[in-house]
Protein backbone atom coordinates (compact mmCIF):
# COMPACT_ATOMS: atom_id res chain seq x y z
CA UNK A 1 0.00 0.00 0.00
CA UNK A 2 1.23 3.58 -0.80
CA UNK A 3 2.31 5.67 1.88
CA UNK A 4 0.10 9.06 2.06
CA UNK A 5 1.84 11.15 -0.19
CA UNK A 6 1.94 14.66 1.44
CA UNK A 7 2.20 13.85 5.27
CA UNK A 8 3.33 17.37 6.37
CA UNK A 9 3.59 21.19 5.02
CA UNK A 10 7.48 20.30 3.79
CA UNK A 11 5.65 18.18 0.77
CA UNK A 12 2.72 20.90 0.07
CA UNK A 13 5.95 23.53 -0.14
CA UNK A 14 7.75 20.75 -2.24
CA UNK A 15 5.07 20.69 -4.72
CA UNK A 16 4.67 24.35 -4.79
CA UNK A 17 8.06 24.56 -5.40
CA UNK A 18 8.31 22.25 -8.42
CA UNK A 19 5.52 23.37 -10.18
CA UNK A 20 5.80 26.96 -9.56
CA UNK A 21 5.99 27.46 -13.49
CA UNK A 22 2.66 25.34 -13.49
CA UNK A 23 0.85 27.67 -10.45
CA UNK A 24 2.66 30.87 -12.35
CA UNK A 25 1.32 30.09 -15.67
CA UNK A 26 -2.34 29.58 -14.45
CA UNK A 27 -2.25 32.82 -12.78
CA UNK A 28 -0.61 34.68 -15.78
CA UNK A 29 -3.12 33.18 -18.05
CA UNK A 30 -6.63 33.83 -15.54
CA UNK A 31 -5.26 37.83 -14.85
CA UNK A 32 -4.60 38.23 -18.65
CA UNK A 33 -8.06 36.91 -19.65
CA UNK A 34 -9.71 38.79 -17.04
CA UNK A 35 -7.77 42.12 -18.19
CA UNK A 36 -8.96 41.25 -21.63
CA UNK A 37 -12.41 40.67 -21.19
CA UNK A 38 -12.13 44.22 -19.26
CA UNK A 39 -10.55 45.79 -21.95
CA UNK A 40 -13.71 44.45 -24.20
CA UNK A 41 -16.65 45.26 -22.12
CA UNK A 42 -18.61 48.53 -22.64
CA UNK A 43 -18.25 51.25 -19.83
CA UNK A 44 -21.86 50.50 -17.64
CA UNK A 45 -22.35 53.97 -15.50
CA UNK A 46 -25.20 53.89 -12.90
CA UNK A 47 -26.58 56.14 -11.11
CA UNK A 48 -29.60 56.69 -8.77
CA UNK A 49 -32.57 58.07 -7.65
CA UNK A 50 -33.98 58.19 -4.32
CA UNK A 51 -38.33 58.09 -3.65
CA UNK A 52 -40.28 58.20 -0.45
CA UNK A 53 -43.96 56.52 -0.34
CA UNK A 54 -46.33 58.63 2.10
CA UNK A 55 -49.39 56.99 3.79
CA UNK A 56 -52.29 57.90 1.70
CA UNK A 57 -54.54 56.48 4.15
CA UNK A 58 -53.47 59.19 6.75
CA UNK A 59 -55.39 61.68 4.96
CA UNK A 60 -58.21 59.85 4.65
CA UNK A 61 -58.32 59.35 8.53
CA UNK A 62 -58.02 62.90 8.97
CA UNK A 63 -61.14 63.47 6.87
CA UNK A 64 -63.15 60.90 8.83
CA UNK A 65 -63.05 58.36 6.57
CA UNK A 66 -63.24 54.83 7.59
CA UNK A 67 -59.74 53.32 6.20
CA UNK A 68 -58.38 50.25 5.78
CA UNK A 69 -55.03 49.47 8.47
CA UNK A 70 -51.85 51.98 7.76
CA UNK A 71 -49.36 49.65 6.31
CA UNK A 72 -45.92 49.73 7.81
CA UNK A 73 -43.21 51.72 6.13
CA UNK A 74 -41.36 48.86 5.02
CA UNK A 75 -44.91 47.40 3.21
CA UNK A 76 -44.84 50.61 1.39
CA UNK A 77 -41.33 50.65 0.25
CA UNK A 78 -41.45 47.19 -0.66
CA UNK A 79 -44.34 47.77 -2.88
CA UNK A 80 -43.43 51.07 -3.95
CA UNK A 81 -40.37 49.12 -5.23
CA UNK A 82 -42.26 47.06 -7.09
CA UNK A 83 -44.30 49.83 -8.89
CA UNK A 84 -41.31 51.44 -10.15
CA UNK A 85 -40.74 48.86 -13.00
CA UNK A 86 -44.03 48.49 -14.28
CA UNK A 87 -44.54 49.42 -17.95
CA UNK A 88 -46.73 52.51 -17.98
CA UNK A 89 -43.77 54.21 -15.65
CA UNK A 90 -41.87 52.92 -18.27
CA UNK A 91 -44.08 54.36 -21.27
CA UNK A 92 -44.34 57.56 -19.19
CA UNK A 93 -40.43 57.98 -18.87
CA UNK A 94 -39.67 57.45 -22.38
CA UNK A 95 -42.09 60.60 -23.29
CA UNK A 96 -39.95 62.49 -20.62
CA UNK A 97 -36.74 61.66 -22.01
CA UNK A 98 -37.81 61.87 -25.69
CA UNK A 99 -36.08 58.92 -26.94
CA UNK A 100 -36.28 56.49 -29.28
CA UNK A 101 -35.43 53.58 -27.17
CA UNK A 102 -37.92 51.55 -26.57
CA UNK A 103 -39.58 51.46 -23.20
CA UNK A 104 -39.00 47.73 -22.57
CA UNK A 105 -35.36 48.57 -23.19
CA UNK A 106 -35.26 51.34 -20.74
CA UNK A 107 -37.16 49.14 -18.27
CA UNK A 108 -34.54 46.67 -18.56
CA UNK A 109 -31.90 48.90 -17.46
CA UNK A 110 -33.68 50.26 -14.25
CA UNK A 111 -34.40 48.42 -11.10
CA UNK A 112 -35.33 49.00 -7.58
CA UNK A 113 -35.12 48.40 -4.39
CA UNK A 114 -36.41 49.28 -0.59
CA UNK A 115 -33.41 50.71 1.61
CA UNK A 116 -33.79 49.20 4.34
CA UNK A 117 -32.64 51.57 7.00
CA UNK A 118 -34.22 54.31 5.69
CA UNK A 119 -37.21 52.66 4.08
CA UNK A 120 -36.81 54.97 0.73
CA UNK A 121 -36.61 52.97 -2.74
CA UNK A 122 -33.90 53.48 -5.32
CA UNK A 123 -34.47 53.58 -8.67
CA UNK A 124 -31.26 52.58 -10.47
CA UNK A 125 -30.43 53.01 -14.01
CA UNK A 126 -27.63 51.86 -15.57
CA UNK A 127 -26.33 53.01 -19.29
CA UNK A 128 -22.79 53.39 -21.25
CA UNK A 129 -23.29 57.36 -21.39
CA UNK A 130 -23.00 58.89 -17.49
CA UNK A 131 -25.67 61.73 -18.59
CA UNK A 132 -28.03 59.30 -19.83
CA UNK A 133 -28.20 57.28 -16.95
CA UNK A 134 -28.65 59.83 -14.68
CA UNK A 135 -31.44 61.43 -16.86
CA UNK A 136 -32.93 57.79 -17.12
CA UNK A 137 -33.20 56.81 -12.82
CA UNK A 138 -34.74 60.79 -12.63
CA UNK A 139 -36.86 59.76 -15.29
CA UNK A 140 -38.43 56.31 -13.79
CA UNK A 141 -38.38 58.64 -10.14
CA UNK A 142 -40.38 61.11 -12.04
CA UNK A 143 -42.82 59.14 -13.94
CA UNK A 144 -43.58 56.84 -11.04
CA UNK A 145 -44.45 60.16 -8.89
CA UNK A 146 -46.36 61.91 -11.42
CA UNK A 147 -48.30 58.39 -11.97
CA UNK A 148 -48.67 57.57 -8.31
CA UNK A 149 -49.69 61.57 -7.53
CA UNK A 150 -52.08 61.34 -10.76
CA UNK A 151 -53.79 58.71 -9.12
CA UNK A 152 -54.51 59.50 -6.05
CA UNK A 153 -55.30 63.13 -7.22
CA UNK A 154 -58.09 61.64 -9.38
CA UNK A 155 -59.23 58.80 -6.38
CA UNK A 156 -59.83 62.24 -4.31
CA UNK A 157 -61.77 64.03 -7.43
CA UNK A 158 -63.89 61.10 -7.66
CA UNK A 159 -64.67 61.40 -3.93
CA UNK A 160 -65.11 64.69 -3.87
CA UNK A 161 -68.06 64.24 -6.81
CA UNK A 162 -70.14 61.54 -4.94
CA UNK A 163 -69.71 63.84 -2.01
CA UNK A 164 -71.60 66.53 -3.96
CA UNK A 165 -73.99 64.39 -5.58
CA UNK A 166 -75.13 63.16 -1.92
CA UNK A 167 -75.38 67.10 -0.86
CA UNK A 168 -77.61 67.67 -3.85
CA UNK A 169 -79.86 65.18 -2.52
CA UNK A 170 -79.83 66.37 1.04
CA UNK A 171 -82.91 68.13 1.62
CA UNK A 172 -82.16 71.94 2.98
CA UNK A 173 -84.62 71.64 6.05
CA UNK A 174 -82.84 72.79 9.51
CA UNK A 175 -82.23 69.40 10.80
CA UNK A 176 -80.24 68.52 8.10
CA UNK A 177 -78.20 71.53 8.16
CA UNK A 178 -75.60 69.75 10.68
CA UNK A 179 -75.19 66.44 7.95
CA UNK A 180 -74.48 69.45 5.07
CA UNK A 181 -72.06 71.24 6.33
CA UNK A 182 -69.72 68.28 7.31
CA UNK A 183 -70.42 67.04 4.03
CA UNK A 184 -69.35 70.75 2.29
CA UNK A 185 -66.61 70.65 4.85
CA UNK A 186 -65.36 67.19 3.49
CA UNK A 187 -65.74 67.99 -0.31
CA UNK A 188 -63.52 71.05 0.17
CA UNK A 189 -60.91 68.78 2.05
CA UNK A 190 -61.06 66.51 -0.89
CA UNK A 191 -60.79 69.12 -3.52
CA UNK A 192 -57.65 70.36 -2.01
CA UNK A 193 -55.88 66.75 -2.17
CA UNK A 194 -57.16 66.53 -5.49
CA UNK A 195 -54.86 69.48 -6.03
CA UNK A 196 -52.10 69.15 -3.76
CA UNK A 197 -51.73 65.46 -2.85
CA UNK A 198 -47.98 64.24 -2.83
CA UNK A 199 -47.95 60.39 -2.16
CA UNK A 200 -44.56 60.04 -3.68
CA UNK A 201 -41.85 62.31 -2.65
CA UNK A 202 -38.76 62.37 -4.58
CA UNK A 203 -36.39 62.56 -2.09
CA UNK A 204 -33.14 62.83 -4.34
CA UNK A 205 -32.41 63.38 -7.69
CA UNK A 206 -29.28 61.18 -9.67
CA UNK A 207 -26.28 62.98 -10.31
CA UNK A 208 -24.10 62.29 -13.52
CA UNK A 209 -21.97 59.28 -12.67
CA UNK A 210 -18.20 60.48 -12.96
CA UNK A 211 -16.77 56.42 -12.88
CA UNK A 212 -18.35 53.70 -14.34
CA UNK A 213 -19.61 50.49 -12.74
CA UNK A 214 -18.07 48.33 -15.09
CA UNK A 215 -16.26 46.75 -16.21
CA UNK A 216 -13.98 46.89 -13.12
CA UNK A 217 -10.54 45.94 -13.99
CA UNK A 218 -8.82 45.59 -10.64
CA UNK A 219 -11.77 43.61 -9.03
CA UNK A 220 -11.51 41.19 -12.05
CA UNK A 221 -7.67 41.27 -12.24
CA UNK A 222 -8.03 39.87 -8.18
CA UNK A 223 -10.55 37.28 -8.61
CA UNK A 224 -8.64 36.09 -11.97
CA UNK A 225 -5.66 36.18 -9.69
CA UNK A 226 -7.74 33.77 -7.30
CA UNK A 227 -9.14 31.53 -9.60
CA UNK A 228 -5.85 31.24 -11.63
CA UNK A 229 -4.17 30.46 -8.22
CA UNK A 230 -6.81 27.92 -7.78
CA UNK A 231 -6.67 26.21 -10.86
CA UNK A 232 -3.17 26.26 -10.82
CA UNK A 233 -2.80 24.78 -7.28
CA UNK A 234 -5.09 22.14 -8.45
CA UNK A 235 -3.05 21.18 -11.89
CA UNK A 236 0.00 21.17 -9.66
CA UNK A 237 -1.34 18.75 -6.82
CA UNK A 238 -3.03 16.54 -9.89
CA UNK A 239 -0.36 16.37 -11.85
CA UNK A 240 2.06 15.71 -9.01
CA UNK A 241 -0.43 12.63 -7.77
CA UNK A 242 -0.10 11.41 -10.93
CA UNK A 243 3.54 11.40 -11.57
CA UNK A 244 5.00 8.27 -10.60
CA UNK A 245 8.46 9.77 -10.07
CA UNK A 246 10.18 9.60 -6.76
CA UNK A 247 11.28 13.14 -5.68
CA UNK A 248 13.04 13.14 -2.36
CA UNK A 249 14.70 10.70 -0.42
CA UNK A 250 11.74 10.07 2.48
CA UNK A 251 9.82 8.74 -0.74
CA UNK A 252 12.42 6.20 -1.67
CA UNK A 253 13.15 5.34 1.90
CA UNK A 254 9.70 4.29 2.48
CA UNK A 255 9.00 2.71 -0.84
CA UNK A 256 12.11 0.40 -0.68
CA UNK A 257 12.37 0.64 3.17
CA UNK A 258 15.50 0.60 3.24
CA UNK A 259 18.03 3.43 4.82
CA UNK A 260 19.27 6.21 3.41
CA UNK A 261 23.17 6.22 3.12
CA UNK A 262 23.49 9.54 1.75
CA UNK A 263 22.40 12.09 -0.77
CA UNK A 264 24.13 13.51 -3.97
CA UNK A 265 23.24 16.95 -5.86
CA UNK A 266 22.48 17.44 -8.88
CA UNK A 267 25.95 19.26 -9.95
CA UNK A 268 28.22 16.07 -9.23
CA UNK A 269 26.81 13.97 -11.85
CA UNK A 270 29.29 12.92 -14.78
CA UNK A 271 32.17 14.50 -12.82
CA UNK A 272 35.42 12.77 -10.86
CA UNK A 273 38.13 13.77 -8.64
CA UNK A 274 40.45 11.68 -10.88
CA UNK A 275 42.81 13.68 -13.46
CA UNK A 276 43.69 17.24 -13.64
CA UNK A 277 40.56 18.73 -15.40
CA UNK A 278 38.92 21.93 -14.40
CA UNK A 279 35.39 20.32 -13.65
CA UNK A 280 36.47 17.21 -11.18
CA UNK A 281 35.04 17.08 -7.91
CA UNK A 282 36.17 19.47 -5.18
CA UNK A 283 37.31 18.54 -1.52
CA UNK A 284 34.22 20.01 -0.25
CA UNK A 285 32.05 17.78 -2.89
CA UNK A 286 33.67 14.79 -1.64
CA UNK A 287 31.67 14.75 1.56
CA UNK A 288 28.31 13.33 0.62
CA UNK A 289 30.55 10.38 -0.62
CA UNK A 290 32.50 10.13 2.98
CA UNK A 291 29.12 10.27 4.41
CA UNK A 292 28.34 6.99 2.06
CA UNK A 293 31.71 5.86 3.22
CA UNK A 294 30.95 5.80 6.92
CA UNK A 295 27.33 5.09 6.67
CA UNK A 296 28.54 1.82 4.79
CA UNK A 297 30.94 0.55 7.65
CA UNK A 298 27.81 0.78 9.85
CA UNK A 299 25.22 -1.07 7.15
CA UNK A 300 26.84 -4.59 9.04
CA UNK A 301 27.68 -3.74 12.44
CA UNK A 302 29.68 -7.03 12.95
CA UNK A 303 31.78 -7.30 10.07
CA UNK A 304 31.90 -3.90 8.08
CA UNK A 305 31.67 -4.93 4.05
CA UNK A 306 34.88 -4.92 1.71
CA UNK A 307 33.21 -6.14 -1.22
CA UNK A 308 30.32 -3.19 -1.86
CA UNK A 309 28.44 -3.53 -5.33
CA UNK A 310 26.82 -0.37 -6.35
CA UNK A 311 23.87 -0.66 -9.07
CA UNK A 312 20.90 0.98 -9.88
CA UNK A 313 16.69 0.01 -11.00
CA UNK A 314 17.54 1.52 -14.61
CA UNK A 315 20.60 3.19 -16.10
CA UNK A 316 21.48 6.86 -15.92
CA UNK A 317 20.75 7.23 -12.14
CA UNK A 318 24.26 7.93 -11.68
CA UNK A 319 25.63 5.25 -10.28
CA UNK A 320 29.19 5.30 -12.22
CA UNK A 321 29.76 8.57 -10.04
CA UNK A 322 28.83 7.01 -7.04
CA UNK A 323 31.29 3.98 -7.60
CA UNK A 324 33.75 6.34 -8.70
CA UNK A 325 33.50 8.92 -6.03
CA UNK A 326 32.87 6.17 -3.20
CA UNK A 327 36.00 4.19 -4.11
CA UNK A 328 38.16 8.13 -3.97
CA UNK A 329 36.57 8.19 -0.63
CA UNK A 330 38.07 5.04 0.65
CA UNK A 331 41.47 5.77 -1.15
CA UNK A 332 41.87 8.97 0.37
CA UNK A 333 41.25 7.63 3.89
CA UNK A 334 44.26 5.80 3.34
CA UNK A 335 42.81 2.33 2.27
CA UNK A 336 43.85 0.20 -0.99
CA UNK A 337 40.73 -0.03 -3.29
CA UNK A 338 40.35 -1.16 -6.37
CA UNK A 339 37.23 -0.01 -8.46
CA UNK A 340 35.95 -2.73 -10.91
CA UNK A 341 33.97 -1.88 -13.62
CA UNK A 342 31.60 -5.18 -14.06
CA UNK A 343 29.04 -3.24 -16.56
CA UNK A 344 30.37 -5.28 -19.79
CA UNK A 345 27.49 -3.70 -21.86
CA UNK A 346 28.33 -0.02 -21.13
CA UNK A 347 31.76 0.17 -19.78
CA UNK A 348 32.54 3.92 -19.25
CA UNK A 349 35.60 4.09 -17.43
CA UNK A 350 37.41 4.11 -20.50
CA UNK A 351 36.54 8.24 -21.14
CA UNK A 352 35.74 8.75 -17.50
CA UNK A 353 39.08 7.86 -15.80
CA UNK A 354 41.33 8.35 -19.34
CA UNK A 355 42.28 4.93 -18.69
CA UNK A 356 42.88 2.23 -21.59
CA UNK A 357 39.96 -0.63 -21.85
CA UNK A 358 42.13 -3.35 -22.86
CA UNK A 359 43.59 -5.79 -21.32
CA UNK A 360 40.46 -5.21 -19.06
CA UNK A 361 38.34 -7.37 -16.43
CA UNK A 362 37.20 -9.78 -19.55
CA UNK A 363 40.79 -10.38 -20.85
CA UNK A 364 41.94 -10.98 -16.61
CA UNK A 365 39.04 -13.27 -16.62
CA UNK A 366 40.11 -15.45 -19.93
CA UNK A 367 44.09 -15.60 -18.38
CA UNK A 368 45.60 -13.54 -21.69
CA UNK A 369 46.46 -10.49 -19.48
CA UNK A 370 47.79 -10.83 -15.96
CA UNK A 371 46.83 -9.20 -12.80
CA UNK A 372 49.38 -6.48 -13.21
CA UNK A 373 48.55 -5.52 -16.75
CA UNK A 374 44.69 -5.41 -16.05
CA UNK A 375 44.36 -3.29 -13.61
CA UNK A 376 45.86 0.52 -13.99
CA UNK A 377 46.57 3.01 -10.75
CA UNK A 378 45.48 6.77 -11.31
CA UNK A 379 45.72 9.62 -8.83
CA UNK A 380 42.67 11.08 -6.76
CA UNK A 381 43.50 14.19 -6.20
CA UNK A 382 40.34 16.31 -5.67
CA UNK A 383 40.41 20.59 -6.36
CA UNK A 384 41.08 22.28 -3.51
CA UNK A 385 37.64 23.99 -1.98
CA UNK A 386 37.04 26.66 0.64
CA UNK A 387 36.37 24.66 2.89
CA UNK A 388 35.65 25.06 6.79
CA UNK A 389 36.97 24.00 10.19
CA UNK A 390 35.42 20.45 10.25
CA UNK A 391 36.88 19.68 6.43
CA UNK A 392 40.12 21.18 7.55
CA UNK A 393 40.51 18.84 10.89
CA UNK A 394 39.56 15.58 8.47
CA UNK A 395 41.80 16.30 6.03
CA UNK A 396 44.64 16.50 8.72
CA UNK A 397 44.01 12.46 8.31
CA UNK A 398 43.52 12.09 4.62
CA UNK A 399 45.43 12.76 2.12
CA UNK A 400 45.50 15.59 -0.32
CA UNK A 401 45.83 12.78 -2.91
CA UNK A 402 45.81 9.03 -3.22
CA UNK A 403 46.73 5.78 -5.60
CA UNK A 404 43.22 4.20 -6.84
CA UNK A 405 43.62 0.52 -8.64
CA UNK A 406 40.96 0.73 -11.49
CA UNK A 407 40.05 -2.81 -13.35
CA UNK A 408 38.33 -1.51 -16.63
CA UNK A 409 35.56 -4.04 -18.38
CA UNK A 410 38.28 -4.65 -20.92
CA UNK A 411 37.07 -6.43 -24.52
CA UNK A 412 33.77 -7.20 -25.82
CA UNK A 413 32.27 -9.91 -23.69
CA UNK A 414 29.49 -12.00 -26.29
CA UNK A 415 27.62 -13.85 -22.94
CA UNK A 416 28.14 -11.03 -20.10
CA UNK A 417 25.51 -12.82 -17.49
CA UNK A 418 26.99 -15.95 -17.75
CA UNK A 419 30.64 -14.60 -17.30
CA UNK A 420 29.77 -12.82 -14.27
CA UNK A 421 27.94 -15.46 -13.19
CA UNK A 422 30.90 -17.92 -13.54
CA UNK A 423 32.25 -19.80 -10.64
CA UNK A 424 35.32 -18.91 -12.13
CA UNK A 425 34.62 -14.93 -12.03
CA UNK A 426 33.10 -15.20 -8.30
CA UNK A 427 36.85 -16.79 -7.52
CA UNK A 428 38.86 -14.04 -10.04
CA UNK A 429 36.37 -11.46 -7.29
CA UNK A 430 37.57 -13.26 -4.40
CA UNK A 431 40.84 -13.18 -5.27
CA UNK A 432 40.71 -9.14 -5.42
CA UNK A 433 39.03 -9.37 -2.10
CA UNK A 434 41.89 -10.84 -0.32
CA UNK A 435 44.61 -8.64 -2.32
CA UNK A 436 43.20 -4.63 -1.42
CA UNK A 437 41.32 -3.22 1.59
CA UNK A 438 37.84 -2.27 -0.06
CA UNK A 439 36.83 -3.75 -3.60
CA UNK A 440 34.09 -1.12 -5.47
CA UNK A 441 32.08 -2.95 -8.18
CA UNK A 442 30.02 -0.45 -10.45
CA UNK A 443 27.63 -3.26 -11.73
CA UNK A 444 25.17 -2.56 -14.32
CA UNK A 445 21.48 -1.83 -13.55
CA UNK A 446 19.23 -4.09 -11.90
CA UNK A 447 15.79 -3.93 -14.13
CA UNK A 448 17.01 -4.49 -17.62
CA UNK A 449 19.77 -7.22 -17.59
CA UNK A 450 20.83 -10.00 -15.17
CA UNK A 451 24.41 -9.46 -15.00
CA UNK A 452 24.27 -7.58 -11.30
CA UNK A 453 21.80 -10.02 -9.90
CA UNK A 454 25.03 -12.76 -10.95
CA UNK A 455 27.33 -10.43 -8.51
CA UNK A 456 25.02 -10.16 -5.36
CA UNK A 457 25.99 -13.61 -4.03
CA UNK A 458 29.77 -12.27 -3.55
CA UNK A 459 29.76 -8.79 -2.54
CA UNK A 460 29.25 -8.10 1.24
CA UNK A 461 27.09 -4.57 0.47
CA UNK A 462 24.70 -3.35 -2.02
CA UNK A 463 24.32 0.29 -2.49
CA UNK A 464 21.17 1.05 -4.98
CA UNK A 465 21.56 4.81 -6.39
CA UNK A 466 17.86 5.81 -7.30
CA UNK A 467 17.92 9.54 -8.76
CA UNK A 468 15.49 11.93 -7.59
CA UNK A 469 12.39 13.41 -10.46
CA UNK A 470 13.40 10.72 -12.64
CA UNK A 471 12.75 7.03 -11.45
CA UNK A 472 9.27 5.91 -10.69
CA UNK A 473 7.97 3.96 -7.98
CA UNK A 474 7.87 1.41 -10.30
CA UNK A 475 11.18 1.15 -11.18
CA UNK A 476 12.16 1.23 -7.30
CA UNK A 477 10.03 -1.51 -6.06
CA UNK A 478 10.89 -3.61 -9.42
CA UNK A 479 14.91 -3.39 -8.08
CA UNK A 480 13.63 -4.05 -4.38
CA UNK A 481 12.15 -6.91 -5.86
CA UNK A 482 14.87 -7.80 -7.40
CA UNK A 483 17.03 -7.77 -4.90
CA UNK A 484 14.86 -9.67 -2.64
CA UNK A 485 15.34 -12.49 -4.94
CA UNK A 486 18.75 -12.72 -4.79
CA UNK A 487 21.00 -13.51 -1.93
CA UNK A 488 20.42 -11.67 1.09
CA UNK A 489 22.76 -8.99 1.71
CA UNK A 490 22.98 -5.81 3.55
CA UNK A 491 21.69 -2.84 1.40
CA UNK A 492 21.48 1.14 1.33
CA UNK A 493 20.28 3.97 -0.89
CA UNK A 494 22.10 6.42 -2.43
CA UNK A 495 19.92 9.16 -3.56
CA UNK A 496 21.36 10.86 -6.69
CA UNK A 497 20.60 14.78 -8.38
CA UNK A 498 18.58 15.35 -5.06
CA UNK A 499 17.70 19.40 -4.70
CA UNK A 500 16.64 18.93 -0.99
CA UNK A 501 18.54 20.39 1.46
CA UNK A 502 20.52 18.41 3.92
CA UNK A 503 19.02 18.87 7.41
CA UNK A 504 21.33 19.44 10.35
CA UNK A 505 22.88 16.19 11.46
CA UNK A 506 22.33 14.32 8.40
CA UNK A 507 26.10 13.15 7.79
CA UNK A 508 26.18 11.21 11.02
CA UNK A 509 22.37 9.82 10.57
CA UNK A 510 23.95 6.29 11.02
CA UNK A 511 26.65 6.72 13.19
CA UNK A 512 25.04 6.72 16.11
CA UNK A 513 22.97 3.10 15.92
CA UNK A 514 22.97 0.36 12.96
CA UNK A 515 20.22 1.19 10.26
CA UNK A 516 17.65 -0.69 9.42
CA UNK A 517 18.80 -3.53 7.03
CA UNK A 518 16.82 -5.01 4.48
CA UNK A 519 17.22 -8.70 3.95
CA UNK A 520 15.09 -10.91 1.69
Amino acid sequence: MDAPRYQSLRDYVRVIRERRLLIIAAVVLCVGAALAVSARQEKVYTAEAALSFQDENADLGDLGAAVPVSQTPEQRAAIGASSVTMIDVAREARAKLHTKITSRELLASVSARPEARTNLVIVQAQWGDPRFAADLANAFAGATRDLRMDQARARYRRRARILRDQLDATPRDPSSQLTRSLTVERIARYDSLAQFAAPVVLAARADRPTTPDSPKPVRNAVLGLLVGLTLGLVAAFGRDALDRRVRSSREVSEDLNLPLLAQVREGLMGRTPVGNSSGRITDAELEPFRILRQNLEFLDAETPPRMILVTSAVAEEGKTTVATALASAEALSGRRVLLAECDLRRPSFSARLHVERNPGLVEFFAGTAPREKAIRTVTVSPARSHEGFRLRRRREVESASAELAVLPAGGPASQPAELLGSPAMREALNALRDAYDVVIIDAPPLLPVVDALELVQVVDAVVVCVRAGSTSRDQVRGAKAALEHAAPRPTGIVVTCSREPLEEGYAYSYAGSTPQVARS
